[in-house]
């Protein structure tokens, strides 16, 4: 008779024994995840501070006044004119490549969508984040004819029927950064990281006009000492 407790005592033992043993392996698993999804972000995040550098570069060569856009003519105009519409249209594409649905052909794509998708997965979302993913979401609804049939794609009826790419006011694609920007500053509060300002990402651009700028005064002073 008193075996018998013992036991069930030791079989009581033994189950607590196995929950623990679930227990530490739910965590160990909840924080390799959770690690996962950390460098998932920085990595997505590395991509949103891109996006912002290719945008500031054109507007700091291409939307910087007239003195500037007549020494980027005078110095090498082809080049230049060039260089605009591939880093305009690369732009559109990092914004399609940032807002694409979290899968497709069977890939996990690290979007915007991806990263909302794994935060409700782990129930650690809020109410900044998918307040932030709505409005970079919505700015790929305005690229996204441009994306699909002139630079992710030849569309042969939009060539064929001469359409240009549209253009956005600056006030909406920098709203487009700035809400990008603060979803990942949301996402990163979330997964314990620190928040990064890098709408107003610093490009260098100033020493190069300033080397064209003279490159230009020492060739008329050439010019006129003959």
């Amino acid at each position: 008779e008193r075996g018998e407790p013992l036991l069930r005592r030791d079989r009581q033992a033994g189950r607590c024994q196995d929950a623990g043993e679930d227990l530490d392996q739910r965590i160990a698993q909840g924080l390799r995840l959770l690690e996962q999804l950390r460098a998932d972000f920085e990595s997505f995040r590395e991509e949103c501070i891109w996006c912002c550098i290719i945008y500031n570069t054109h507007q700091s060569l291409f939307e910087s006044g007239e003195k500037r856009a007549r020494i980027l003519k005078d110095t090498a105009h082809r080049f230049f004119f060039d260089y605009s519409v591939m880093s305009q249209e690369y732009h559109v594409m990092l914004v399609g490549r940032l807002t694409d649905p979290p899968e497709s052909a069977g890939n996990s794509n690290l979007t915007v969508k991806y990263l909302v998708q794994q935060l409700e997965n782990a129930n650690c979302s809020s109410g900044d984040v998918q307040a932030a993913a709505d409005g970079v979401q919505a700015y790929r609804s305005r690229i996204k004819e441009s994306r699909n049939k002139l630079v992710a794609h030849r569309d042969a009826a939009t060539i064929r029927n001469g359409i240009e790419p549209k253009e956005w006011p600056v006030e909406e694609t920098q709203s487009f950064h700035r809400d990008l920007n603060k979803f990942c500053d949301a996402v990163a509060i979330q997964l314990g990281l620190q928040p990064t300002e890098f709408c107003n990402v610093p490009v260098e651009t100033f020493p190069l006009i300033k080397h064209l700028e003279s490159s230009l005064k020492a060739k008329a002073q050439r010019k006129g000492a003959q």
